[in-house]
């Protein structure tokens, strides 16, 4: 019975904990139940506020971009409007700008015309005074009264007429003369090798130049070689004729020079023509002609008569000895960059 009793007592014990368990279950589940409940309906409300809030906001959204619209309608309006009248404009205006335009250009062509005109006259009057100038014959020079009873010979004539003409200029040193060609010409002599290449034997600019000596060359003592340049201009002035060397029908018919200088009537051979140019300072081994003008012992002579013979276009036969006079003339020459065309000759009387 006492079992029966403990039995019951424990049965009685086992239920009531049981029942709280499911108590306990129960309101676990309910909470549980009810936060959910709570947070589904606070989702609810954010949701409603957002949606709200993108109501209000799109609200706004929307009638400024209807304003906008509008701004830029009116403004494309209005442009359009300026644009039509400045085409109306121009429509107005366009006639008087066309004649103004056709005025431009007539005063514009007409200024072209106007300065190569000037350029014309100014090249044919340089021209013009060139072949005056050229004419100038030394023969033809006047002398002044009582001067030709003193005369002997021709060859004193030609130096008293050089010296005429150096009244005119003091820097006239020497006459060059090679028959049959148009070298007929006085030659000049300044402290540079500049000044004649553009100035006549009057001291007047001339795009032609005068035949000119080397300024190294020592008129009072003398040097080895009279080295003369001149420029070779397309009317055939100065030193164009002295290409007519590079054949050698014409040097045979025409091997000597006259050369008066204010000492002397002389006469010279060639003795050598070739082809040169004014090479580079790098450059060796090279027969740089222009810097010959007075031998500073007969190795050096011989080198120069040597080189030139050496380079010449054709054999002459011709060659000399240390001492004598030398006279060597340079052009132009336009078949390669700073191209020189060289003819050297000997005094032999």
């Amino acid at each position: 019975m006492e079992n029966k009793k403990v039995n019951n007592k424990k049965k009685n014990h086992n239920q009531k904990n049981n029942n709280k368990s499911n108590y306990s279950k129960n309101s676990n589940y309910k909470s549980k139940s009810n936060y959910s409940k709570k947070s589904n309906n606070n989702q609810k409300k954010k949701n409603q506020s957002n949606s709200k809030k993108t109501k209000s906001n799109n609200k706004p959204s929307n009638k400024i971009k209807t304003e906008t619209s509008i701004k830029s309608n009116k403004k494309v309006e209005t442009t359009t409007n300026t644009l039509r009248e400045e085409v109306k404009k121009e429509k107005k205006v366009s006639p008087k700008r066309k004649k103004i335009k056709i005025k431009v250009v007539i005063i514009f062509l007409l200024i072209i015309f106007l300065l190569g005109a000037i350029y014309i006259s100014i090249y044919l009057y340089q021209d013009y005074k060139a072949i005056q100038n050229s004419s100038l014959d030394i023969d033809n020079i006047p002398l002044d009264k009582g001067l030709d009873e003193n005369i002997d010979t021709e060859k004193d004539d030609r130096i008293a007429k050089l010296k005429e003409l150096q009244k005119e200029n003091n820097e006239i040193i020497g006459w060059l003369e090679i028959a049959d060609t148009r070298i007929n010409y006085p030659v000049l002599q300044t402290d540079n090798n500049d000044f004649y290449l553009d100035h006549d034997y009057k001291k007047q600019y001339s795009v032609f130049g005068s035949l000119f000596l080397d300024k190294n060359f020592d008129l009072d003592n003398g040097s080895s070689n009279y080295l003369i340049y001149g420029h070779r201009a397309k009317n055939g002035l100065m030193f164009e004729d002295l290409y007519k060397y590079a054949k050698k029908d014409f040097y045979t018919n025409h091997k000597q020079i006259r050369f008066t200088t204010l000492k002397e009537d002389a006469t010279y051979e060639i003795l050598a023509v070739f082809y040169s140019r004014v090479y580079y300072v790098s450059e060796t081994n090279v027969f740089r002609y222009y810097f010959f003008v007075n031998a500073k012992n007969e190795k050096e002579y011989n080198d120069y008569v040597n080189n030139a013979k050496n380079a010449s276009i054709y054999d002459t036969g011709v060659t000399a000895k240390y001492g004598d006079q030398l006279l060597t003339l340079s052009t132009c020459e336009y078949s390669q960059t700073d191209g020189r065309f060289v003819v050297v000759a000997k005094k032999i009387s």
